[in-house]
């Protein structure tokens, strides 16, 4: 039996708002009908993208940035150029190839003999040493995999596994005792993946392809007479990194209940490893690197709990310093600086698709995935006015939820109880600021359609801000109980509802000034009309 998946059905894609699966042949020729892969799994999803931009380079390679422009032009990939690689690499991209099966090696042996449960391409699945919080089943009952499912965890498992221990594998010199140790996290695991969305699935691949020139030596790896043994070494190029094999793994296959083969045992081993990621790397956030003086940069990974919009200085800094960057040395990802100096971002709107897993105990366990999407203002990228102005707002709602949180530990003090550990419990502001995601895509939204609206739309934000926070703060004043009337604490400065209170008002006042100067005009209004009444 066969599976392949240039022509099989196993990617998971939207159409109209309609979920459906299509062969990686049919992804390419009907992107432009495609709206976008569906990111249920955000991990499926990225790995799946990675791998068509190396179709796209494949099929059409046309380097240097007027390549990338007459790509992008023509609206579609070209159906005969489709066939004809389909034509010339598609035995490549057999699943269950006897001798090179995708993204895998033949004849992979373990040292120990066993095989593992597919439970280990399933990162959700208390399997070994990763034990998520929630698991629906241990990995002994689970019911073997699909060869679309197999697929699709096959790519997620490259980009990213978890860290530590990996079984050993015949032929691998460095394995001993039946292991490697000293495995990093999958490829993308490391990155704060973060990837411009189009319009369509076309506009998408089109936006990301790399404009750097795949030289006669950078292959994919699909390519490759993959084996046991692995390399530390520098990807030569773009089809190369974004096909980067982290692993070495064989799927073993069973016949299923209804004659199809199935995926119902795996081995993952060591795989391939960077000394660092290279610089024309287009899909991750970059920091400063302090031990090098911010000379250097790293990829600057997602923090879990903190939505996207948060962190929108980074998405929109070209460079880590300067007064207008707020992003603490963040900068954005190359395929979003890309389009700024590329493309009329009133002619291709853009979201930011940003993925990452929070790994824990030594990166061996999964304990979070991070994944959303959010409206890009591609006009503020490099603008320092626009990109403040933005910076700024969001900077606002971190003001009003320090405010709120400043609020609960004056109330607190003010019955004789001690502020709440920074690393344990819940406060007000992080309940507040999860409300905001809504409104903030709004915003981002709104400026992105409608520069002009910008001073508009800001007020608004601040009156949002304004009214969401006393929606919170009132029922801490009114919940305060009778003790916090006389307070608490030093003599000299006591903590009183009262002075808990006007501390609150005078941040929010200070974090708001648009809505405060607003408020103060509507009750001078008001009390003129009162007094000439």
């Amino acid at each position: 039996m066969s599976f392949n998946l240039l022509h099989e059905p196993w990617v998971p894609a939207l159409i109209g708002g309609t979920a459906v699966e299509v062969s990686l042949g049919d992804a390419l020729r009907r992107a432009h009908e495609i709206d976008s892969l569906d990111h249920g799994d955000p991990l499926v999803a990225a790995a799946t993208y990675r791998l068509l931009l190396a179709l796209t380079l494949a099929v059409d390679r046309r380097p240097g940035e007027e390549g990338w422009q007459a790509r992008l032009a023509a609206g579609l990939f070209d159906e005969a150029a489709v066939d004809t690689f389909a034509s010339d690499d598609g035995e490549l991209f057999d699943l269950f190839h006897p001798e090179r099966p995708f993204y895998q090696v033949g004849g992979l042996e373990a040292l120990s003999g066993r095989w593992s449960s597919p439970a280990l391409l399933m990162p959700e699945v208390a399997s070994g040493n990763n034990v998520p919080l929630f698991s629906f089943a241990p990995e002994e009952a689970v019911p073997p995999l699909s060869a679309p499912v197999a697929a699709r965890r096959l790519l997620a498992c490259h980009a990213f596994d978890t860290a530590a221990i990996k079984t050993g594998a015949k032929d691998d010199p460095r394995a001993k005792a039946g292991k490697t140790t000293g495995n990093p996290v999958g490829y993308l695991g490391g990155l704060g993946f973060t990837m411009p969305l189009g319009r369509t699935l076309f506009e998408t691949l089109a936006l990301n392809t790399p404009v750097l020139d795949p030289g006669g030596d950078d292959e994919p790896s699909w390519r490759r007479q993959l084996s046991a043994q692995w390399e530390i070494k520098q990807p030569r190029g773009p089809l190369e990194l974004l096909t980067w094999q982290s692993r070495r793994i064989r799927l073993g296959t069973a016949v299923g209940a209804n004659g199809e083969q199935v995926v119902d045992r795996v081995i993952v081993a060591a795989g391939d490893r960077m000394h660092f990621s290279p610089g024309f790397e287009p899909h991750t956030l970059w920091r400063t690197n302090k031990d090098k003086g911010g000379a250097a940069f790293l990829p600057a990974r997602h923090q879990a709990g903190r939505s996207p919009w948060r962190g929108l200085s980074a998405l929109l800094a070209l460079q880590p310093d300067g007064d207008s960057v707020r992003g603490g040395g963040r900068t954005t990802c190359a395929a979003l600086s890309h389009l700024v100096e590329a493309v009329d971002p009133d002619e291709y709107p853009v979201d930011a698709f940003v993925v990452g897993v929070e790994y824990g105990n030594q990166s061996a366990v999964v304990e979070n995935t991070i994944a959303d999407r959010v409206p890009v203002p591609l006009q503020a990228v490099g603008d320092e006015m626009l990109q403040s102005s933005l910076g700024g707002a969001v900077e606002q709602a971190e003001l009003c939820m320090r405010a709120l949180n400043g609020l609960q530990a004056n109330l607190r003090e003010a019955v004789g109880g001690d502020k709440i550990p920074w690393d344990k419990g819940e406060r007000p502001g992080d309940g507040f600021v999860a409300g905001l995601d809504r409104p903030a895509r709004e915003l981002f939204l709104g400026v992105r359609d409608d520069i002009g609206s910008l001073a508009y739309a800001l007020a608004q934000w601040e009156h949002e801000l304004w009214v969401r926070s006393w929606e919170v703060a009132d029922p801490l004043l009114d919940d305060a109980p009778a003790a916090t009337v006389m307070g608490r604490g030093a003599k000299d400065f006591p903590r009183r509802l009262n002075t808990a209170e006007a501390s609150f008002r005078a941040a929010l006042n200070k974090a708001l000034p648009t809505e405060r100067a607003a408020r103060d005009a509507e009750r001078e209004a008001r009390k003129t009309a009162k007094e000439s009444t």
